[in-house]
Order: structure tokens, then C-alpha cells, then sequence
């Protein structure tokens, strides 16, 4: 079984007047251990001693860290676990496994706030709920809302479907994929992906994607826009 040393057990072999440490090649050194070794003088050596040195530190099966460190059962450093788990988070690869672990928490989504007021949301996290009840082709999901900001902002996705609304908002739409058609007046408009529509308030409208599929990113003022739902 493998040894571990820790940055506790460097600091208890510092105090007793130890020097060298010796260690063979059954023993773990974590990074902090290593760290305050240098710190504190101390040498680590595999060379085998001539007598056994004074209060050498007792190089102990790995367990959970006693010393008030960053370590964990196996010296890991919880910082680096929170990175490692933050980067997986941040490129959504995290997603099933959350999903396994709480399958019945309803959240539309995971995010990080900050007490400023800064959010940010994971986008492949979203999950669409439909715009009109029984209709699956029309769905949407509000990520910035009036309890955090002046402007809703949020997905919309129109699968081969249309559908008439009057704005109670000024609204802009940034096609991310697909084609929407917007009509008014009797004259229609269509955006690509990539383009941006801004559609007034009081305008009355039919938003849709008939023979297409669009995804929106929306920005609506004042931010009303789900109550309206």
C-alpha cells in the first residue's frame, strides 16, 4: 500500500529538528508537503540512511488530511478539484451526471450567480418548456428575468410552426440557427442565422418558422415578458 506525507506531517518533522526526510518509492508526497518542505528547509531523500534519523516523519497510509490544508482522503488538493470540476462544468460535460444524481430537481437550468448581480448561464444546460401549452413546436425558456434585470433575456425555438403576438415590449431577436419569418402590415421579413430583428412595442405580429426551424436569443424591455405568458 502506498505511503502518504502530508504538509501536516512536514511541519510536526520540522518542529522535532528533523533535516532530511527519507522516503522510498512506496511513498506519496503531496504538493503542499513538498511546498513546505521547501519552505521550511527540509529535504526529501530515497537514499537508504546510515542510522535512522531523529523523529522522521511518519509516513502514514493515505486517509483524511488532519492538518487544516486544501487536502483531501487521497492529497488531493480541493482546489484543484473544484478547477477540474468547474472546467467540466463550463464545457457542459458535467450534464448527465447531474442529471443522475438529482433526475427529479426542477431547474430549467445551471448557473453561477454572484452577489453583484452577475449571472451566467450554461447554455447547454437549458431546458425548453413549451410557449403554448400542448403546442411542442413552439418552446422557450426565460434566463434573465425582472428579478434580476430591467431586460428578459432567453431562448426561443419555433420548429415548422407560427403564431400571432402583440408586443407589450420592445423586442430584439438574434437568430442562432435556422430562419424566422416575422409578418406585419401584411408584409413578411425573414432572418437568418446570424441576423437580428427588433420588433417594436404595440406591434402586432406573426412570428414563425412554417417550413423551417429557428433558434432565437431574445432581449425584451421592459422585462415583463414571461408574466405575459
Amino acid at each position: 500500500m502506498k505511503k502518504l506525507i502530508c504538509a501536516g506531517d512536514v511541519q510536526k518533522f520540522a518542529a522535532e529538528g528533523g533535516k532530511i526526510c527519507y522516503i522510498d518509492s512506496d511513498t506519496l508526497v503531496t504538493a503542499q508537503a513538498k511546498d513546505e518542505a521547501a519552505a521550511l528547509g527540509i529535504e526529501f531523500s530515497t537514499d537508504a540512511p546510515s542510522a535512522a534519523p531523529a523523529a522522521a516523519p511518519a509516513a502514514q497510509p493515505a486517509a483524511p488530511a488532519t492538518t487544516g490544508g486544501n487536502e483531501n482522503m487521497d492529497g488531493i488538493d480541493k482546489d484543484l478539484i473544484y478547477n477540474v470540476l468547474k472546467a467540466l462544468a463550463d464545457k457542459g460535460m458535467l450534464n448527465d451526471v447531474l442529471k443522475d444524481i438529482a433526475p427529479d430537481t426542477d431547474v430549467p437550468y445551471v448557473c453561477e450567480t454572484d452577489p453583484s448581480g452577475l449571472k451566467v448561464v450554461r447554455g447547454k444546460t437549458v431546458r425548453m418548456d413549451e410557449f403554448f401549452e400542448g403546442n411542442p413546436r413552439v418552446t422557450y425558456q426565460e434566463l434573465i428575468d425582472k428579478n434580476s434585470s430591467n431586460i428578459s433575456s432567453g431562448l426561443l425555438i419555433i420548429d415548422h410552426d407560427t403564431y400571432e403576438w402583440t408586443q407589450n415590449y420592445d423586442e430584439n431577436d438574434y437568430v442562432i440557427e435556422g430562419s424566422m419569418t416575422v409578418t406585419i402590415n401584411g408584409r413578411s421579413y425573414t432572418a437568418n442565422a446570424g441576423d437580428c430583428i427588433f420588433i417594436p412595442n404595440g406591434a402586432t405580429v406573426v412570428m414563425g418558422s412554417k417550413d423551417n426551424y429557428c433558434k432565437v436569443f431574445y432581449n425584451t424591455y421592459p422585462s415583463n415578458w414571461a408574466d405575459l405568458l
